[in-house]
Order: C-alpha cells, then sequence, then structure tokens
C-alpha cells in the first residue's frame, strides 16, 4: 500500500455502528470530565446526546430528596428547518417540552417512566410506545394530551447509580416515525447512565471537599480574628491582666499591668503569688488559692507594696498601690484548671483622695469645734437640713430638718429667728439673726447665723448654705463689760460706802450672780454685814436669820477669804459640802434651803 492510500473502511454496518459509539461515549466522557459544574456539564450532555440517542433528552437529578431538571434537549432546536412548516412544528415541540418541564416537573412516586426507573433502580425501555402506555404513565388528562403533542414513538428511562445510589434519571424518546429504540440502544444509554452518575458523584464529592476546605478556611480565619481580637482586648484593656500557672508563676501580662507596678515580666524573675508573704499578711492568699481550685473570686482593695516582695524589679517613685482585683480560671477540655487569670483594678487615685477627703474633713471639723462653729445645708424644697461632723456636739441634738432645729431655739427668739428665714428665702435680705440656744444640759447659749438664699431659674429659692457660731463666750463678755461699766458709775457715785455696796447689789443681781452678801470687818475685828440682796426677798430673810443663828466663823467663808487673801470659791456645790459644813441639823436645813449650786 503506497503511502497516498486511504485507511482502509471497517468491515460490515455494526462495526460501523460500535466504532460511532464509541466514539460518542468517548466524546460524553471527554465533556463530563472538563467542568465540576454539573449542572451546566449535564445540559450539554443532554445536548450531545441528541439526535445519537434520539430526538429528545431529558436528566433529572435528585438533589436534598427532591428531582431538579438540569438538561433538557430537542434535536431539531439544533439543526436549521428546511421548511416553514417545518420550522414551525419544530418550535412547537420545543415549546412543549418546556410546557412539561414547568407543569410537569419530575416527582418522585409518579407513574411516569422516569419516576418508575428511580423507584425500581431499573431500566424503563418501552420500544413502540402506545396512546395506552400514555394512559397508564401520565398523571392527568393534560399530562397525556401533552405528551401526545410531543410525539414520542420510542422511549428509554435509565436510572443515574452511582455505587448503590441513584442519584438520577435520563430520559431518551423518538419522536420521528422512521427509528425505534433497540436494546443495544439501552445498553448504551445506561453507559451512558453510568458515566454521567460518576461525574456528577464525583462532582458533588469535589464540592464538598471544597466546601469542607473553605468552611475550615473560614473558621481557622475566623480563630485568627477571634484570637487576635482576644490578644487585642487583654493587651489594649486599661485593666491590669496576669495569667498565671497552676504552680503560681506569671506567665503572661499586658501594658495595663506593667504600668500599674512598673515591671515587665521579665523582670518577675521567679516570683510566685501563692508564695506572697505580703498576700497572706493581708488576707488575700486564702482567696486567691480558691481561684486556682477552680472559682471565681473578688478580692478587696487592699494596699501593695511591690518593694517588699519584688525588691530592685522596677517599680514608680511611689510603689505603693492601693488595687481591688478579681481571680477566675481558665479550664481545658477536661475541666482542669489550665491558668488563672488576675485582673486589677486601680484604686488608687480614688483611695488618696478619699484620704485626703478625710484629712481634709478631720481638719475642719477641728476648726470648726475650736472656733465654736457649725456649717449647715437646708434644702428648702424637701426641709432636709445637713450639717457638718460636729452638728450633734454644737447643736445638742440631731438636726435632720428645721423643725430639729426650731426646737432648742428659745422661745423668746423663735419669732426673731423666723422672721430673718422668712426674710431671706422672699430675697428681702440676707439671712443674718442672733439668738439663744436652750441646750440639753439646761444652759443657755448666744448664737449667731449667717446664710445665703440659692434660687432657681424661675426665682424660687430651693436651698439656703450658712454657717452659725457660738458667741456665747462674746455676749459674756459685753455682758461683764456692761456690768463693770454699771458697777464703775456706783462705786463712783456717793462717799457713802455702804450705800455704795448696797447700790452695787443691783448691779450684780441677777446678772452675774443670784445671791449677793458684803461683809466688812470693823474696828473691833469682827465682821459687820452691811448688804444682803438676793431676786426672791423670801430667801433673803432666810440668809438674814442664818447670819444671827449662824455667824460666820474663823477659818470658813467670808472669814478664810479674808485671812488667805484669796477668793474662796467652788464650781459646784454638792450636798455632801452642805453636810461637812453644817454645825447641826438646822444648819443644814437652812442651807439647803438657800439652794446654792455654785
Amino acid at each position: 500500500m503506497s503511502a497516498e492510500s486511504p485507511l482502509p473502511a471497517l468491515d460490515g454496518r455494526a462495526d460501523g455502528i460500535a466504532v460511532r459509539r464509541l466514539a460518542f461515549l468517548a466524546r460524553v466522557g471527554e465533556l463530563l470530565a472538563s467542568s465540576i459544574d454539573y449542572e451546566r456539564t449535564l445540559q450539554h450532555v443532554a445536548q450531545l446526546v441528541v439526535p445519537e440517542l434520539g430526538d429528545l433528552c431529558i436528566v433529572d437529578v435528585l438533589e436534598d430528596g427532591v428531582l431538579r431538571r438540569l438538561g433538557l434537549a430537542h434535536a431539531h432546536a439544533h439543526a436549521h428547518a428546511d421548511a416553514d412548516a417545518d420550522a414551525d412544528a419544530d418550535a412547537d415541540k420545543i415549546a412543549l417540552l418546556r410546557q412539561l418541564a414547568q407543569h410537569y416537573p419530575a416527582r418522585q412516586g409518579s407513574p411516569t417512566p422516569a419516576a418508575m426507573a428511580m423507584a425500581a433502580g431499573c431500566t424503563e425501555f418501552y420500544p413502540h410506545v402506545t396512546p395506552e402506555m400514555i394512559a397508564s404513565h401520565t398523571i392527568d388528562p393534560d399530562h397525556e394530551a401533552l405528551i401526545r403533542a410531543i410525539g414520542i414513538r420510542s422511549h428509554i428511562a435509565v436510572p443515574m447509580r452511582t455505587h448503590d445510589r441513584i442519584i438520577g434519571v435520563i430520559s431518551l424518546g423518538i419522536t420521528g416515525p422512521d427509528r425505534r429504540y433497540t436494546p443495544d440502544d439501552v445498553a448504551l444509554a445506561e453507559d451512558l447512565a453510568r458515566r454521567a452518575a460518576l461525574a456528577v458523584d464525583h462532582a458533588r464529592l469535589y464540592r464538598v471537599a471544597q466546601q469542607e476546605l473553605a468552611r475550615r478556611r473560614e473558621v481557622e480565619a475566623e480563630l485568627q480574628v477571634s484570637e487576635q481580637r482576644f490578644r487585642a482586648i487583654v493587651e489594649q484593656s486599661p485593666l491590669s491582666t496576669q495569667f498565671l500557672s497552676p504552680e503560681g508563676m506569671t506567665v503572661a501580662v499586658n501594658r495595663a499591668w506593667e504600668t500599674l507596678w512598673g515591671a515587665t515580666l521579665d523582670q518577675l524573675g521567679d516570683y510566685n503569688v501563692l508564695k506572697d508573704p505580703q498576700l497572706e499578711a493581708t488576707g488575700i492568699a486564702p482567696l486567691l488559692r480558691r481561684a486556682f481550685q477552680g472559682e471565681t473570686v473578688q478580692l478587696p482593695t487592699i494596699a501593695y507594696d511591690p518593694r517588699v516582695t519584688m525588691p530592685a524589679r522596677g517599680g514608680h517613685d511611689d510603689p505603693v498601690r492601693w488595687v481591688s482585683a478579681v481571680a477566675y480560671p481558665l479550664r481545658d477540655d477536661a475541666g482542669r484548671v489550665r491558668e488563672v487569670v488576675l485582673v486589677h483594678s486601680d484604686v488608687t487615685a480614688t483611695m488618696r483622695a478619699e484620704q485626703q477627703l478625710r484629712a481634709s474633713e478631720q481638719r475642719l471639723h477641728r476648726a470648726l469645734t475650736a472656733a465654736h462653729m457649725n456649717v449647715w445645708d437646708w434644702n428648702l424644697v424637701t426641709d432636709v437640713v445637713e450639717c457638718s461632723a460636729n452638728a450633734e456636739a454644737f447643736w445638742g441634738i440631731h438636726v435632720g430638718a428645721a423643725s430639729d432645729f426650731l426646737e432648742v431655739v428659745h422661745p423668746d427668739d423663735l419669732d426673731t429667728v423666723a422672721a430673718a428665714a422668712r426674710d431671706a428665702i422672699a430675697g428681702r435680705s440676707a439671712y443674718a439673726v442672733d439668738y439663744r440656744l436652750r441646750h440639753p444640759d439646761g444652759m443657755v447659749r448666744w448664737m449667731q447665723s449667717r446664710g445665703h438664699v440659692e434660687f432657681d431659674g424661675e426665682g424660687r429659692a430651693i436651698r439656703m448654705l450658712g454657717v452659725t457660731i457660738d458667741i456665747s463666750g462674746l455676749k459674756r463678755a459685753e455682758q461683764d463689760l456692761r456690768m463693770l461699766a454699771d458697777a464703775g458709775e456706783t462705786l463712783g457715785a456717793s462717799l457713802d460706802y455702804e450705800t455704795t455696796l448696797n447700790e452695787l447689789a443691783h448691779v450684780v443681781v441677777p446678772r452675774l450672780a443670784d445671791w449677793y452678801v458684803v461683809d466688812l470687818l470693823n474696828d473691833q475685828g469682827s465682821l459687820d454685814r452691811i448688804s444682803i440682796r438676793h431676786r426672791d426677798p423670801a430667801r433673803v430673810e432666810l440668809a438674814a436669820r442664818l447670819a444671827l443663828r449662824y455667824p460666820p466663823q474663823r477659818g470658813s467663808g467670808a472669814w478664810r477669804a479674808i485671812e488667805t487673801g484669796q477668793a474662796d470659791w467652788a464650781e459646784s456645790i454638792t450636798d455632801e459640802q452642805l453636810e461637812q459644813a453644817a454645825r447641826d441639823p438646822e444648819h443644814l436645813e437652812i442651807l439647803r434651803e438657800l439652794q446654792l449650786k455654785s
């Protein structure tokens, strides 16, 4: 045979058909292997099948328990018609197939050959389709009419089987009058279905694998973001955070911890929180050990000095820090404590401010007490009065409302105090008033109050701030000066000393004393009573009787002042002192009737 000779022809028609079908399966295999997008690939397969295996091809694939139509092709949709009538007929067939797909999609359990092939797992082969077959394999008359209009004359429905599962069905049909399906066509269709099923199965497995990989990548990315977020939260947290091993060693700290203590992780060295004597001394260690045993523990506020436990490991000029803390365990999957997290809250500034405030309040309290002053704040809306810390000692009562204060004001001064308050609240004047206070111990004290009224935006009085000063000493000094002035005037008014001393009694009683008695030493060396006075005349008669019955004796009373040249006084006179001074029971009775107190 020369080089120019053509290839020898195959012998026989059967061999030609076999070669053509092998070539067809090769093209199908190449098409199925070309993409993992099996939805588009199956549509291309349906288009490849016609007209090789029929005039129409439908591919239904089972997805999530539902048959989904992925391939639909008709031979005349891909060929040019020779006449207008034939073109119209082809267009009608295509429209009918689309109508079939829309109104009668493949459903499991229906009487259609495709559903029967799916259910039985074997090929449904109809070489000659009769009207009776159409009637028995359609759902309703409209379905039957639609199949008749499409004109299927021969039909094969082949299940798509992979391993022990059926994943879909390929339906083939002949609508032309000159051809019918043979068992060889069935074998070729089944081979096609197996190849398509394997391709779909592999594509699905690949898709699942890709989805799993994508999911893992997403999870890894989320874990990475979560870890970055956790690190950022810890590192950027304003709260000092310390991570401790189960043995008590520090394994990590954040910037806030380094700022708080002025040290770094490397500087901690062999420091062990469970062996910290300062934490033992402050009672924190037993609580902290509970966190290592698996509890979340709130640690109370303490002052911690790192110089005691961590000398020469960094620190501030003033390293003492007031901190409260929370300690909580981190567990592994088995529930074992893997680490303990210690979160400090730095309250140093607050504690120091509180200390300074307490010191300031103590200084103010001492100053107010020393100056006999009290500061008060009267809420005119709620009638609540708040006073400085020395209020109870100053007023002699607990002042919580204006009515409490008024209870100890001298009755004769109530109207004056009330009028001053009304004028100040009305805005007519500042609050300024002097008045007397009846102390629970019976003493009457003079007070001077000054205050300022605050008004809201509508001009209503809402608050009065003021200070009250105990001016009893000032009032006594004024009274003493006035009395001394009156006494000087009286003493200079006459040269008759007896008359002068009697007139002096009017000055002394009752401003200085309840009793006034003057005894003068005469030329004979005895005492003459020049004057005696009391606000109660009956008491004067009692004192005169006492002097006649029990005249002064040397060494006591007036004689002791004359003999020593010094004042003889007693701050208080008790009944025991009267008993010691009395000469007999009658004397004691008269002394008691005098009601001497000082």
